[in-house]
């Protein structure tokens, strides 16, 4: 009986373990997310992902989905504001525990005669908070390049965040500029991942067979110090 609650428990411990995934992806063809994960990541249903929604306007305005791409305002910030920023966000709603590890994109400028380059700071927050932490060690995803798709670059989160049932992680992106950039430089940003792993959660079935061994040891325990 020890022997087969050892195979039951190895069973279980198998079942909730993390596995590697693609948490979510946006190809920008609109702001909703596509759930491109393998390995049981967010598309089945229990953790979710928002839309990919723009805060703020005028000067460093966020932008919108255009042409298969996220575009820019058609003037950026020389620095990093506070007021004007695209967000999205995702949510554990039923899962053991989603743990988000690295974030990858594409940038480019869309105008070909333009110089300097083209930024975007990556930041985070739990659970609807005010504070935001800078999204890994080197936070901001930056190209020159003016060709499609650009440059691609990942960002890995120095300690990885683990997301219990029902929290949230919140990420925002803020576009700037360096160097001599044209007025009318626009960044053109997409192919946007979010890496991690998900810990399932044991089947029904799995918890009553545990329950139905556990309840033949005491059964055992018995009849043997009978």
């Amino acid at each position: 009986m020890t022997r087969i609650l050892g195979l039951v428990l190895g069973f279980l411990v198998c079942s909730q373990s993390a596995s590697a995934a693609l948490l979510v992806s946006y190809a920008f063809s609109s702001g909703a997310p596509t759930y491109n994960g393998t390995n049981g990541g967010l598309e089945s249903g229990p953790a979710t992902a928002s839309a990919f929604t723009a805060t703020g306007s005028g000067n460093g305005a966020p932008g919108a989905a255009n042409g298969g791409q996220w575009l820019t305002a058609s003037t950026v910030n020389d620095s990093i504001s506070d007021a004007n920023f695209n967000r999205m966000s995702i949510s554990n709603n039923s899962y053991s525990g989603v743990t988000v590890t690295s974030l990858s994109a594409n940038l480019w400028k869309s105008a070909s005669t333009s110089t300097g380059t083209a930024n975007v700071k990556v930041s985070y927050s739990l659970n609807g908070g005010t504070s935001w932490a800078d999204f890994g060690p080197d936070a901001v995803i930056s190209s020159t390049s003016t060709a499609s798709p650009g440059s691609g670059e990942t960002l890995t989160l120095a300690s990885p965040i683990t997301l219990t049932a029902g929290q949230t992680m919140e990420f925002r992106f803020q576009w700037f500029r360096s160097g001599t950039p044209a007025s009318t430089n626009r960044f053109r940003f997409d192919d946007l991942q979010v890496f991690g792993s998900v810990a399932s959660v044991p089947e029904p079935l799995s918890i009553a067979t545990f329950g139905l061994v556990g309840a033949g040891l005491a059964v055992a325990r018995r009849r043997k110090q009978r």
